[in-house]
Order: C-alpha cells, then structure tokens, then sequence
C-alpha cells in the first residue's frame, strides 16, 4: 500500500472506532435491542471495508463504481433508519419477522460488499512468485466474522459442548486451575450466559471431590487470555480469528499444491469462507477449527519441506508443532496426525528424512500414551468419557458406515449439502482431480478419511447437539483445494447453469441460518428445522422426499447416486454454454421447491411418524426426549394415554386401506387399551392391545376411507380400573 493509501486507511479506521465509541453511548437503543450491537460495530465495520478496498485498490485491484457505493450506502441509511423507527412502524405486524427481514437486508449488504472486496483482490493471486498469501485474505473473512458477531451471539447463547469449553476456560483464567467444583458451585457460568451449569454426564471426579471436564485442557488454554481480556466477546473474536487464519491457510496451502488460477482459488476461497458450515463455526467455541488449521498448517510445512528438501532439525521442529498438538485438543484427532505423518514420509526424500519421520512418529505414539496414561492416572479412566467397550461399536456392518458416512453430506439435518448446496461441486471436482492432479486428490483423502471413517458407525455421527457437518470440517479445506481446478474451467457449458442454481440455493439458505441461528441445531429425528416449517404450513410431510440417516427412508439411497449423476452430466456433457444457462439454473432454484411442495399435497400418505409436526396431538408426549443422548438407539415415537388422540390429515391413494401400526403395547401394571381409528368422527374399526408390554405390528385391514377427513388415532380404556399409555412409532397406509 502507498503512503498516501496507508494513510488514508488508518485514518478510516480511527474515524470508525471514534464514532464506534461514540454511538455506544448515544444510540437509544437498550441492550435487549437485537440490532444494538451491530450499530454500534458498524462504524468500525465500514471503515475497515474502506480500508481494505484502499489496499486492493492501490495492488491494482477494480475500485467500485461510483453508482454502485450510492446505492449502498443509501441502502445502508434505509436500514439504520428502519432498524432506529422499528418500534413505531408497525410493519408486517409480527416485531420478529420485521428483525428477520432487516437482518437479511443488512446480510445481503455485507454480502455485497463482501463479494466486490473479493474480486478486487483478485490481482493479489495474479503476482508471481508468491510463496504465501497476503494477509488480506485472512482480514476479509475476519471481518465478515466480526460483522455477524453481534447479530448471532444475542440470537445464540453457548450450547452443546460450548459452555463446558467456555467453564474450563473461565477457570483457567481466573483460577489458573482445572477443578471445576467451585465453579460450578457457584454459579460462574452465568458470566458467559443466563443459566447456571450443571457437570455433563460422565465427567471424571477426583478422589477429593474435584470435578473435571471430558474435554481436552488445549482449546481452553489458548482461550484463557482473551477470556480474562473480554469475556464472552474476547473468545468468541479470537474463534473469528481462527476460523478465517484457516481460510487463509487454505489459500496458502493452494499455492504450494500450485493451484494457482486466480479465478478459481477466488472462488473456492469464497466459498469455504462465506458458506455453511465454516461461516456457522466463526462464531463458536468448538475444537474443529483449529483441529483443521493444525491439519491445514501441518500438510503445508510438509510439502515445503519437501519441495525446498530441507530436513534440518528446525525445520521439521515447525512439522512436529503443530501435529503433535492435535491430539491435546482432542485424543481422537490423533488420527489426523498420524496421516500427517504417513504423508511426511511419503514425499519425504532420503534416508534422513525418513529417520526424521520415524522420530516424528515415535513422539506421536510417545504423546498419545502420556495423554492416555495420565488419564488412566488421574481419571481412572484412559478415554476419560468414553470406554473400552465402547469402541466395540465400530464393528458394524457396511451399511451402518455407509448411512454415517452418506449422512455426513445428505442428511437433511445435519448433512453439508443441505446446508450448503454449492458444496454438490465436490462431485465433478473428484473427476477433475483424479485425471489433472492426482497427487492433491490422494494427500487430501488420505488426511481426513480414516478420521471420518472412524466416526461414520457412532451413534452421534451427526455431531450431536450442534451445527451440521462438525466432524466434516476438518474435510473442508481440502474440498475447497477440489473446487479450484474446477471453477477454474470455464469450457463447460454446465457451469453457468450448476453455479447460478447451486450458488443462489446456498445464499437463501445462508441468509436463513444466519438470521436465524437456533434453526442450525436440529434433532436426530430425520427432520430438519425448516422441513418441519414447510411441513406445518402445508399440512403434510415434506421431510419424506429428502434423506435422512438417523431415520432412512427411500430417499437416503435415492438422492446419492441421482444427484451425482445428474451434477456430473450437467457439468461436463455440453460442451458450450448459453447465454441464458444462468436465468435457467435461478429458475431451477424456484422451481424445484414449488414441485416438492406441490408433491407433498398430491403424493398418497404411505408412512406416518407420530412425532412429525404436521401430525396433530391431543395430549401424550415425545419419547425419548428431546436431549436424550444418542435417540437414534431408541425406537422411539409419541406415548398417548388413554383419553387421548393423534389426527394425521391423509392425501388419499384410493377409498380403501390397510393400516398397520407400530407401536408398543401397555404393561401389565397398566392394564390392556383399545386402538380406535376414526375418519374424522366416524368410527371405523376399533383394536384391543393386550397388556404385554411388547413391539408389535397391528395390522387394520380393509378400511374405507371418504377422502377428506383427518385420520384419528385414539387410545381407550378396557376398563375404569386401568390407566394405560401407548407408545406409537409409526403407522404404514397400504393403499388399495
């Protein structure tokens, strides 16, 4: 940057955060307002948006034209106002959709501007000789980061695993001790959110009554300054950090792989940066992130050692760093460093090397006994939570490592491509690869696939109580490596039309999981937050065309093979584009939903799950519930006592059925019940359950069926004497 740009810069920024500080203490908006934290940001953010444009700018990037910032910033002044008045307009009716919209709007702008910074960074990737990215590219997303920080942590108090991290960290910062008994006692989780904490299930407690976390002390530790500088928000900026320092380690990683087309690593670099799941994840305190930059960081010091063939011991000191913490943040990444090693003495060359290598693996193998000992020692237990004979769970059949491993990108809940469709590119990127560069496809499966693999047969492969495609992220940095050979191509005709549809799809969604942040936790049930939208609106079961693995059904093994299928022969089949290729895969965007919502309403109902949304219940309750550990083990469904009933509205498939019925049968001390089935009020048959207490198939045959009518389902008492429950799984309407 020049002189006069540099100084121009830091006096744009200075003048943000003097106006920063100034509308803290004059913006009349109380701090139960969603939209005082961005207000008050939002100088800083812009100024820093000036900043960086003046860079870029002044490396021979394209200035914005002039209409182009009239409208922005007009568009900006509209929502600030709006964002001020809310209160006394009155729009729309309901304050919590009027926020949403506002969020998207202020969303869209950041977007915008986000995506023109982007391309004027463009000639950075253009100048030769580059070993390393300019660090631009880490203050981008950085900033982005920042940006949403207010939005997302008033919308989104720590939760899952992240209280705990965050108790651990509070500790080590304050009592420079990992005994959380007094922490607990009294209450000290109510300085990071508005509940107190209670130890998680399995916890290790010493011999005196000292309380432990499960989680690894790494992640904490590194947390404990910025924790003890600015509570909350210092943690929550320095996961930012992390997150965009391991996009920006990607970028590095690209160039010493030599991807080097700007326009390709560009784009590949926007979407690991700027799309579900990493975007998610720049705001909370989980150890995946920097596991991945550890990885990232790791790989890349290989490969430059390797190219320079510099095997002195200071050299491979900075590889064994950052791979022989990995299994201190947590033991099951181990893993990832020993694939970091098996690749070392891969593109290690000479018999130095490799002794350096089988050194590097002996302190790998040194290090993962002393962490496991040390548990053994102090925690009686080596896995601290977990237990020997739990690893007996990862001898299961191929099918059950076939529906984790699908599930990690098809789920409907919990998947990436339904978070993120643009990540559906992966598919024609494996193609590309394998026929240009090999050696990068090879080092990128090799790295994160016994890690997945691993985890693809638990009962939480999904992550657990968290955003989607956490065990995934890992993965992501070498699929954002695939996307830049592809995006690169720009022969096929297929591009245009796969990254308008795929592209438009993931902002629509990325807007959604931002402004609403709760609807990226979802249950193991074979739903998704959204699903159960759409399915509640229409009154039918939208979930059933999309897949799921915690509840397969035809559309789990469906929607693989289709969509690779059909993402292939789009992308490399025609030979020329069209000009009109774009407004087609935005009209596919629009189209696709509006032939699922019209299928819903016309397709004959086959299968009810009597927990689903758009099923209506009088009374009973869910089983498990809701924050059960590992429900995908339960045969679960609705208990409905006597007295009570469940109304499915039905799409008819003709005017007669069978119905059978999953459910579990009273016990004993319950005393028998009786299953009546009714179209609307009439009754049509009525069913005795025996007091046995077992799973059963009860099949209604030969029912008629009116055609618009709900279908009710409702328990009765055999006798006055009896209090029975039933426990519904699921019903199956064999139509005829």
């Amino acid at each position: 940057m020049t002189g006069g740009r540099a100084v121009s810069a830091a006096r744009a920024l200075s003048l943000g955060a003097v106006l920063a500080i100034t509308t803290r203490f004059v913006l009349p908006l109380g701090p139960e307002d969603p939209f005082r934290g961005t207000l008050i940001a939002l100088p800083l953010i812009v100024a820093s948006f000036v900043a960086l444009g003046n860079w870029a700018i002044s490396r021979g990037g394209q200035p914005t034209p002039r209409e182009v910032v009239l409208v922005e910033w007009t568009f900006l002044a509209v929502l600030i106002l709006a964002a001020l008045g809310r209160n006394h307009l009155g729009l729309l009716g309901n304050p919590a959709t009027l926020d949403g919209v506002l969020a998207g709007g202020f969303l869209l702008l950041l977007g915008h501007r986000a995506l023109r910074t982007l391309i004027a960074l463009r000639p950075l990737l253009e100048e030769s000789g580059q070993k390393r990215p300019s660090s631009v590219f880490f203050s981008l997303p950085f900033l982005v980061y920042v940006a949403i920080l207010p939005w997302s942590s008033f919308h989104h108090a720590p939760d899952g695993d992240e209280p705990h991290y965050l108790l651990l960290t509070h500790s080590l910062a304050y009592d420079l001790e990992t005994d959380l008994a007094n922490n607990y006692a009294q209450g000290e989780s109510l300085a990071f959110m508005d509940r107190t904490l209670e130890p998680q299930l399995g916890d290790p407690v010493g011999p005196s009554g000292e309380m432990y976390s499960r989680h690894n002390v790494l992640l904490p530790l590194a947390l404990a300054p910025f924790y003890r500088l600015a509570g909350l928000a210092g943690v929550l900026v320095a996961m930012a950090a992390l997150a965009a320092a391991l996009v920006w380690a990607t970028l590095g990683l690209a160039m010493t792989y030599r991807l080097l087309d700007p326009t390709g690593s560009l784009w590949a670099y926007g979407i690991l940066a700027f799309t579900a799941p990493l975007l998610l994840y720049s705001y909370q305190v989980w150890v995946e992130v920097p596991a991945a930059l550890l990885t990232v960081l790791g790989l890349t010091l290989i490969l430059r050692a390797a190219e320079g063939k510099s095997h002195n011991w200071s050299t491979w000191v900075r590889i064994g760093l950052p791979i022989l913490a990995l299994p201190f943040l947590k033991i099951r990444f181990v893993l990832l460093a020993g694939s970091l090693v098996i690749l070392a003495s891969w593109h290690a060359g000479g018999s130095r090397a490799r002794r350096r290598t089988a050194l590097l693996l002996a302190l790998l193998g040194g290090v993962t006994a002393s962490i496991l000992l040390f548990n053994r020692f102090f925690f009686q237990n080596p896995l601290k939570y977990h237990d020997i004979d739990g690893l007996r769970a990862y001898a299961e059949s191929p099918i059950t490592y076939l529906k984790g491993f699908l599930g990690l990108f098809y789920d409907c809940a919990f998947g990436l491509f339904a978070f993120a469709p643009i990540w559906f590119l992966i598919v024609p990127a494996f193609l590309l690869l394998w026929n240009r560069h090999r050696r990068v496809l090879m080092d990128s499966l090799l790295v994160p696939t016994p890690y997945l693999m691993l985890l693809a047969p638990r009962g939480e492969w999904f992550g657990g109580w968290s955003p989607p495609f956490r065990y995934g992220v890992i993965a992501l940095p070498f699929m954002a490596l695939w996307l830049i050979p592809l995006l690169s191509d720009r022969e096929r005709g297929g591009r245009r039309f796969l990254i308008a549809a795929l592209g438009a799809a993931t902002l629509a969604l990325t807007l959604l999981w931002i402004v609403e942040p709760g609807w990226t936790y979802n249950l193991a049930h074979g739903r998704s937050h959204l699903l159960d939208y759409l399915s509640s609106a229409m009154k039918a079961d939208v979930a059933r065309f999309f897949p799921s693995s915690t509840r397969p059904r035809l559309a789990t093994w469906v929607w693989p093979p289709l969509t690779m299928l059909a993402v292939s022969m789009l992308w490399w089949v025609p030979k020329r584009g069209t000009s009109a290729a774009t407004a087609l895969g935005l009209c596919a965007v629009l189209l696709i939903p509006a032939l699922v919502a019209s299928s819903s309403q016309r397709r004959p109902t086959s299968v009810i799950e009597f927990e689903d949304p758009w099923v209506e219940t009088s009374g009973g309750q869910l089983h498990p519930e809701l924050w059960v550990v590992y429900r995908p083990h339960y045969r679960g469904g609705w208990v409905l006592p006597a007295g009570q009933s469940i109304s499915i509205p039905v799409v008819p498939g003709g005017s007669r059925f069978d119905l059978v019925v999953e459910l579990e049968e009273p016990s004993r001390a319950m005393g028998g019940a009786v299953l009546e089935i009714r179209s609307g009020s009439e009754i049509l048959k009525r069913r005795p359950l025996e007091p046995l207490g077992r799973w059963r198939r009860l099949r209604v045959s030969d029912l008629s069926w009116s055609g618009e009518e709900l279908l009710v389902l409702a328990i009765r008492r055999r006798s006055r004497d009896t209090d029975p429950e039933v426990l519904l799984d699921r019903a199956h309407l064999e139509w005829q």
